[in-house]
Parts: structure tokens; sequence; C-alpha cells
């Protein structure tokens, strides 16, 4: 944060709040943050990884406890989970990327059936484990 006060003073964001140089600027947040940034990164895959367990184990159960129930929830991992984990992250892509050509609503529309399918794999996935 001071790094940025000095580069505020120091003219690299102008002083009416626009920004000279967008990317120094980003620069400037990042580089001292690399390794905050990476850990939040692989926070944020582990999170992902783990989400799609925890809503189904507590849907099947029918319990809100169940969703936090770390122990029940690891055990289901498979090889079958990772490999339609891995398969819904390419699936989003693509079709997002597909679908986001439709102006305004494209990317909605992606977003509305990756959900739909992509929760059925992972349903499908946790009652074979």
């Amino acid at each position: 944060m001071a790094y940025v006060l000095f580069k505020f003073f120091m003219g690299t964001i102008d002083t009416i709040g626009l920004i000279q140089d967008p990317y120094a600027i980003i620069m400037t947040l990042v580089e001292g943050n690399l390794s905050l940034l990476a850990v939040a990164i692989v926070l944020l895959l582990i999170a992902s990884f783990i989400t799609p367990l925890a809503i189904v184990n507590f849907a099947k159960k029918d319990s809100f406890a169940a969703g936090f129930s770390i122990k029940e929830i690891l055990g289901k991992i498979s090889g079958t989970y990772i490999g339609i984990w891995l398969l819904a992250v390419v699936y989003s892509l693509i079709l997002t990327r597909v679908l986001g050509f439709i102006p305004l609503v494209g990317t909605g529309i992606a977003a509305f059936i990756v959900l739909v399918t992509t929760n059925t794999w992972y349903a499908e996935a946790y009652s074979q484990a």
C-alpha cells in the first residue's frame, strides 16, 4: 500500500484519479504480492474442486451440515470425478467462448447450460463413488 501511495505522489497515478499507466499500476499491486497471489490461486482451485461435491452431498443427505462433512466429501473423490472436473473446466471455457458472441445474452445462456450439465455430471460421479 505504501508503494501505491509513493507512486501516487510521484505521478504514476494522476491526482484526479485517472490512471496514466494502467500496466504500471497493476504491476505495482502484483509485484510485491506474488506469493500471496499464488496462495490465492491454489486456494481457489481447491475450493472449485471440492465445492461441487459439497453441494451434491448437501442435496443427497438433505442436511446443511453434510455440505461441510470434509471426510465424507474427500472420500467421494475418485478418478471419475477428477476427469469430470477437468472436462467441466474445458467444456465451460469452450461453451462460454462460442456463445459469448451472442450479444447481451450469450454468456448468460452459456452459464445456464454449463451449470445444468456439469452439476448433472458431478451428481453422477458422486453416485458412482
